[in-house]
C-alpha cells in the first residue's frame, strides 16, 4: 500500500545500530515531484523514475526528490485476552524517521561537509512504496556550490549520497540503504542578493531544472 509522507524538520538523530545492507528500511526508487500542468501542485505520485538532475547553483540551492521507501519489518499482531483487552501494543515495528544523512563528492573536486537534516515521519511495517519528499542539498552544500560554481561555461558533476536514519518504537536504531544521485550543477550567475522566490517544486526555492531562479525584490515582504 502506498502512503504519502512529507517530512518535517523537528529533531536531530544520534548513532546507528543496523548496517544499511541488512536494513528492512529500503529506498527502492527516486522520483520527481508531480507539479501538475501549471507547475503549482505538490503531488508525490509520479511513477516515472528520476535518475539524475540539474541544478542552477545561483538559485536557492534546493533539490526536491521523492523517495519510495519500503518497511520490510513484519507487522506485529496484537494479542487480546478473553475479555478483548489488549495484552500487547501495536506499532512497535513502525519506523520513526529522524534524519536524512547527506554526503557529497564532485568532479572537479569541491570539499563538502557531511550534513544531517532533521526530519520526522512514520512508516508502518509491511508497507511498500511509501512516498517521502526530501531536499537532498543541505544548506552548507548549497553555499559551497554557490561559491565554487561561478563560470557560466563550466559544469560540476555532483554526486549526492543520501541515507535515512531513525528507530523503531521499541528503540532499535535503523539505517536505510544509501541512494547515490547524480546532479549536473551549473550557474546562470543570478545575483539574488535579497533571496530567491519559493516558486520551485512544493514551495522550494527556484534553481532546480525546470524552475529557474527568480530573485526577490528589494524591500520587506517581497518573499515568504
Amino acid at each position: 500500500m502506498r502512503k504519502l509522507i512529507i517530512s518535517l524538520a523537528v529533531v536531530v538523530f544520534g548513532s546507528s545500530a543496523c548496517v544499511p545492507g541488512s536494513s528492512p528500511i529500503r529506498i527502492v526508487g527516486t522520483f520527481s515531484v508531480n507539479t501538475g500542468m501549471n507547475n503549482n501542485e505538490c503531488n508525490l505520485d509520479d511513477d516515472v523514475g528520476r535518475y539524475a538532475g540539474r541544478l542552477d547553483a545561483s538559485g536557492g540551492g534546493d533539490f526536491m526528490l521523492v523517495f519510495a521507501v519500503n518497511n520490510e519489518m513484519n507487522a506485529q499482531q496484537q494479542i487480546l485476552n478473553d475479555r478483548n483487552v489488549p495484552l500487547t501494543t501495536v506499532g512497535k515495528r513502525n519506523f520513526i524517521l529522524e534524519s536524512l544523512q547527506l554526503t557529497y563528492r564532485s568532479t572537479p573536486v569541491i570539499q563538502f561537509e557531511a550534513e544531517q537534516i532533521p526530519m520526522y515521519g512514520v512508516i508502518a511495517p509491511s508497507t511498500l512504496d511509501n512516498r517521502l519528499l526530501v531536499d537532498i542539498i543541505g544548506d552548507k552544500a548549497a553555499a559551497r556550490l554557490r561559491e565554487q560554481v561561478t563560470d557560466r561555461e563550466a559544469t560540476v558533476q555532483l554526486t549526492v549520497n543520501a541515507t535515512l536514519k531513525g528507530r523503531t518504537e521499541q528503540g532499535e536504531t535503523l539505517v536505510s540503504n544509501t541512494v547515490t544521485f547524480p546532479i549536473e550543477v551549473f550557474t546562470s550567475d543570478s545575483q539574488c542578493t535579497d533571496g530567491v522566490v519559493r516558486d520551485g517544486p512544493c514551495g522550494s526555492r527556484g534553481g532546480q531544472a525546470g524552475f529557474p531562479p527568480t530573485c526577490c525584490m528589494t524591500g520587506p515582504g517581497t518573499c515568504n
